[in-house]
């Protein structure tokens, strides 16, 4: 335990818990393949696992492994012993099923420390021992020859299967074309008999996309998504059989653990270690964030509980999260355009869907008459209205004061003229006008993101501020904690002082109290003895005192 915990740090004490039940869980493994009812001692066992990574490290020698392949082939293999082993003893104890001979699928969950921010997205790994077998079923959706309600379904049937005929394929035990699908299987109930009815389904690539609005959400459930061929390929048997290996992973971004199959019961320890070793190598380099963002690995059936192959006792502080950005097609390319509303600015339409507005350059134009950002702002409409009106004024008075000696037809030139000027520059009014409104908008966007800006740095200082307070905090908790353990631990050590005084007190006790109640006993036994020999005494001198009084008496007489 000290060595899988030694050196690190914890954030909290629930990530030590989360920690030492990883670890405990782990040991799982060695139990289930020992027997939990042996009575082996934890020394046997420690000596025998030693033995055994020796002989190993010495084989690994000759192979060019590493320790960390090593360590996950050890573990691979002992957990999978134990879950065969633990489903045998299940089996045994219920009572037995009428298929004895069907395979139960085995599952490997993964589990991440950080979760990726990421679409949803399928993965699809190769397996060295696929999991369909002759015995299995298998289902290929292929496109129609003749499109149409009323065409028959069973010319294109006879024209791929002579395909798989002349490129020697088998396995497969039924063509369906979308016209079969669309027309016989058009409700719910039909389309889960038939996901139910198939092991595996392969499509065309051509119709990969359309296929799985058809078939509905059953084959999402159930994880049998219709693996896609390309049948315009020469060696198609082999993309066949590369089609029958692969297992599928769906992955989204809204928990931390997803599963896949690995293999079933009629497969070797071997095969379905080889199986685990090659998804491992596979998800180091696809998974998102890689190898050291991976948790755990755990095996188990169904109605099982899951034996750990792999765990990471890293702390989530040193992984940072993935970011996994959509797959874009190839087509798709961004669309650029000027802004009619928001002159002097233009917009980009990314693939994704995002939106990205800028600033134009300035052209010759502007350059050329001196256009400036400032110059928007100075502009102030209110003040050129009033100035061109007073010019209006001042041109209708001269007009009024020129020689009257001119013709009718000059006065009426003359009027037409100004009428046009004076309706030029209201237009021109009107326009700056509207251009000084909009630039004052800009304006105050231009302000309303700078006072958002700053609010959010200052959200940003003061959740940085909260947090170096929690911090000290939690670190005034750390300390006063360590001192009541140590105080803890003092009284702890006062308090067994006592108890040993206490215990050494009432030895002494006991054997004062023992010699005493020897040496009472012997002084019983002393005067018990003398008090016998007094009597001893005593009765051996009654009659001689008897015969001196009788002597006493007959002398008397004489």
């Amino acid at each position: 335990m000290k060595k899988f915990l030694g050196g690190q740090r914890f954030g909290s004490d629930e990530e030590v818990k989360s920690v030492v039940c990883r670890w405990l869980y782990a040991q799982k493994t060695e139990f289930y393949e020992r027997g939990v009812l042996k009575s082996d001692t934890m020394e046997e066992i420690c000596r025998e696992t030693w033995f055994q990574c020796r002989r190993i490290e010495y084989e690994s020698h000759h192979i060019n492994l590493t320790r960390r392949e090593l360590f996950t082939i050890l573990q691979v293999k002992s957990s999978v012993n134990a879950m065969l082993r633990y489903n045998e003893e299940k089996s045994t104890k219920k009572f037995p099923s009428l298929f004895m001979d069907e395979k139960q699928l085995i599952y490997l969950t993964v589990e991440c420390i950080k979760i990726p921010v990421m679409p949803k997205r399928n993965f699809r790994f190769c397996l060295p021992h696929p999991l369909v077998d002759r015995s299995s079923d298998v289902c290929l959706f292929v496109p129609d020859l003749k499109k149409g309600k009323r065409e028959d379904h069973e010319p294109t049937k006879e024209y791929y299967n002579d395909i798989l005929q002349k490129n020697n394929i088998s396995g497969i035990s039924e063509i369906m074309p979308l016209r079969q699908v669309r027309v016989e299987y058009d409700q719910y109930e039909l389309r889960r008999r038939l996901v139910d009815q198939y092991d595996l389904f392969l499509c065309d690539g051509r119709i990969s996309g359309h296929i799985l609005h058809l078939l509905g959400k059953e084959v999402y459930r159930k994880r049998k998504l219709p693996v896609p061929v390309d049948f315009r390929v020469k060696n198609l048997n082999e993309q066949v059989e590369k089609a029958f290996s692969k297992t599928l992973m769906m992955m989204h971004g809204n928990g931390k653990k997803c599963s896949l199959k690995i293999g079933h019961t009629k497969l070797s320890v071997d095969q379905i270690t080889e199986n685990i070793m090659d998804v491992a190598k596979d998800l180091a380099e696809h998974y998102p964030g890689g190898w050291t963002n991976i948790r755990s690995l755990h095996i188990h059936m169904q109605d099982m509980p899951e034996i750990p192959v792999y765990i990471s006792f890293k702390s989530s502080n040193e992984v940072e999260v993935p970011v996994v950005k959509p797959v874009v097609p190839k087509k798709a390319v961004p669309v650029e355009g000027e802004l009619s509303t928001f002159p002097g600015t233009s917009v980009i339409v990314m693939p994704s869907g995002e939106v990205i507005v800028k600033k134009m350059k300035k052209t010759k134009e502007d350059i050329e008459m001196d256009i400036s950002d400032s110059d928007w702002e100075d502009f102030d409409s209110v003040k050129e209205m009033d100035s061109e009106k007073e010019d209006s004024d001042d041109v209708e008075e001269t007009s009024k004061d020129g020689s009257e000696e001119e013709d009718e037809k000059d006065k009426n030139d003359d009027s037409d003229s100004n009428e046009n000027g004076y309706s030029e520059h209201l237009t021109e009014a009107a326009e700056n006008a509207y251009l000084n409104e909009w630039s004052m908008k800009w304006n105050e966007g231009i302000k309303s993101m700078e006072k958002e800006k700053k609010r959010k740095m200052k959200n940003e200082t003061n959740d940085i501020e909260v947090r170096k307070k929690k911090k000290k905090i939690e670190e005034q908790n750390e300390t006063a904690l360590d001192t009541i353990k140590q105080e803890h631990k003092n009284l702890q050590k006062e308090r067994q002082k006592r108890d040993k005084a206490f215990k050494i007190g009432k030895k002494q006790h006991t054997v004062l109290k023992m010699e005493n109640e020897t040496n009472d006993k012997e002084m019983r036994k002393k005067k018990k003895a003398e008090q016998n020999k007094n009597a001893l005494d005593i009765t051996k001198q009654e009659p001689k005192i008897l015969q001196k009084k009788k002597q006493k008496g007959t002398k008397l007489s004489k």
